[in-house]
């Protein structure tokens, strides 16, 4: 249960941070995107098959940051919820 919550915690972290940093986060996929250097050789195509290539503006950055925080109160809910009826 400690790794749930850890996780969770993590998760909301770092939904806060892109939503407190979007501008800069942004900046930084954009200018990754546009460099081409992505890890390894298929990774721009698996983007685009898959859906996940990082967001480039504010709005996308906030949207997941928001989305990254409620899957971390979800997990923690999760974890009070089964520590209370466990007990």
């Amino acid at each position: 249960m400690w790794f749930v919550v850890a996780m969770s915690l993590c998760s909301i972290g770092y939904g806060a941070h892109a939503m407190i940093r979007s501008e800069q986060v942004a900046r930084k996929n954009a200018a990754f995107i546009a460099s081409g250097k992505e890890s390894y050789f298929e990774q721009r195509r698996e983007w685009q098959a898959y859906g996940t290539t990082p967001p480039a503006d504010e709005a996308t950055v906030r949207t997941k940051g928001r989305k990254e925080i409620l899957a971390g109160m979800i997990g923690l809910f999760a974890a009070a919820a089964f520590t209370y009826f466990a007990n």
